[in-house]
């Protein structure tokens, strides 16, 4: 021991307390090659979901460093639970979520509709404000526009 060599500073345990929570914590659970089939072949139609579902895949895949560090960076907000491709959404601090499930653009319309003609004609808005705390799907406005039409 040497004066000032700083063996007798004190550290305080608990830093996270005064920084937070530093790094993003995922959890990765491997897919079934089933599961992930049955949604490929659900959402042929939407490329983004495609595209998210193969970067989910090659996340527990033997592909290279960059290949993950891209298909992390593209999964950041979305899951495979149940069977089902889910959005972590988190919301703001007024409208809160956990997780809407995705859906395709013509199940969106299916969803629409029944908003539409029980809770009156509301305009494009008030229809995407009530779909929007349940799914999450590419070009949401058209599909309710194509409703109210």
């Amino acid at each position: 021991k040497a004066a000032d060599d700083g063996s007798e500073w004190l550290v305080q345990p608990d830093w996270e307390d005064q920084a937070g929570l530093v790094y993003d914590i995922n959890q990765v659970t491997v897919q079934t090659p089933e599961c992930i089939l049955l949604l490929k072949s659900r959402f042929k139609n939407e490329p983004l979901y495609l595209d998210v579902i193969d970067a989910l895949e090659n996340l527990t895949s033997n592909a290279s460093v960059c290949t993950k560090a891209q298909s992390c960076h593209c999964t950041l907000q979305y899951m495979i639970e149940d069977g089902k491709l889910w959005f972590v959404a988190g919301g703001t601090k007024l409208r809160a979520c956990t997780r809407l499930e995705c859906v395709l653009q013509s199940e969106a319309v299916e969803l629409a509709r029944p908003e539409h003609e029980q809770n009156g004609h509301w305009y494009r808005d008030g229809i995407k404000i009530a779909l929007m705390d349940k799914i999450h799907s590419p070009k949401l406005d058209q599909s309710i526009i194509e409703v109210i039409l």
